[in-house]
């Protein structure tokens, strides 16, 4: 999409919003056909007729929706210090829209079903296969960065973190980079002594930002690569093709070493300390394209079986920051993509163009 896309027709802008989410909205849709799938297998265990079946996934629906409502209001009112204005309430209850609209296609075939346009386990399957449809449109869907780049800046030290990306591009150059400041150790020795016990000597360090620096994944001679700070390649033996392939560094502060890992296997290492200020998701060549899912920052350092899990669909939220699928149907420059982590950190759109696609 660009800064100002095109308006499409109002049937088919609400065909998308039933099945594939509101703009940003997409967990509301997942999370609402998930428990309407559920409110649906459950009710037909004792309930057959689909007229009763479409009132109790609606009523569920609704029940989930104000629910939700409720609960983000109240927690975002809290974090703010202050009541929601109009139009952050309003603009709350479109987020949350896609919970109602993941009922509309099941309840549809239910109520065909109650018209006798359909068998009644007819109906029903539809109904279920509207939903599975709806899930799988949400987890094949994917950004395609046309010279765009997405933007992350910590409100907060984030002493160690991990960052990574599911990315598939070909051609060398850059294509995601973290900007921040090297850090210096100073230790120092402090010799405690005490009545009737020995001297103890004891050993601080403490870490002193220094020079601007950079580190960053990329492709060279057509393998996967990542560049420390100090300026040392460390290459994967992955090509880069048009496979989809997970990009992640780990850095642990304290030791001073960060760890490349490609498809969840470790490529190497780096001797560095850094202190990250700004994460970008994109090559800084205009004409670069690539198309990346599933943008993870972390507040920890991952080792080498939490690296794994992430290649193998696992997804670990202790000190998760940033969640970003990149499932938005639309995204604007300067506005937040969505954000599944329990946190209030946005990842933005800043530069180029960025457009939805399906793997």
């Amino acid at each position: 999409m660009t800064d100002a896309p095109e308006p499409e027709p109002a049937v088919a802008r609400a065909a998308k919003h039933v099945f594939f989410g509101v703009e940003g909205g997409v967990a509301s849709t997942v999370y609402g056909t998930i428990v309407v799938m559920a409110t649906l297998t459950a009710a037909y265990a004792t309930q057959k007729h689909p007229w009763k079946l479409a009132g109790i996934v609606m009523s569920a629906a609704v029940v989930l929706w104000f629910a939700h409502i409720y609960a983000h209001g109240l927690s975002e009112s809290l974090v703010r210090s202050r009541q929601l204005t109009r139009d952050e309430v309003r603009a709350l209850f479109g987020r949350e829209l896609g919970i109602l609209l993941a009922a509309v296609a099941p309840t549809t075939a239910l109520v065909l079903g109650a018209l006798g346009v359909f068998r009644e386990t007819t109906a029903v399957w539809l109904a279920l296969g509207a939903g599975l449809v709806t899930l799988g449109a949400e987890g094949v869907r994917f950004a395609r960065l046309a010279g765009g780049a997405l933007t992350f800046a910590p409100d907060a030290p984030m002493h160690p973190f991990a960052f990574g990306m599911t990315v598939r591009t070909t051609g060398d150059g850059t294509i995601a980079r973290v900007t921040g400041t090297t850090l210096v150790p100073t230790t120092s020795t402090k010799t405690v002594t005490r009545a009737g016990q020995l001297p103890v000597t004891i050993a601080s360090t403490i870490l002193t930002k220094s020079d601007p620096a950079a580190v960053a994944f990329g492709i060279r001679r057509g393998v996967w690569t990542y560049t420390s700070t100090g300026g040392e390649s460390i290459a994967s033996s992955v090509p880069a093709d048009a496979r989809w392939h997970q990009l992640l560094v780990s850095h642990y502060t304290a030791r001073g070493e960060s760890l490349f890992f490609v498809d969840g296997v470790l490529a190497g290492r780096a001797r560095e300390q850094f202190a990250p200020t700004g994460f970008v998701v994109g090559g800084p060549a205009p004409t670069r394209r690539m198309d990346v899912r599933d943008v993870l920052i972390y507040r920890s350092a991952l080792n080498a079986d939490e690296a794994a899990t992430l290649w193998k669909g696992g997804l670990l939220q202790a000190s998760l920051e940033v969640y970003s699928p990149l499932a938005d149907r639309q995204f604007v420059k300067g506005e937040p993509v969505e954000n599944r982590a329990q946190s209030l950190s946005e990842l933005k759109l800043e530069a180029g163009a960025v457009l939805s696609g399906v793997r």
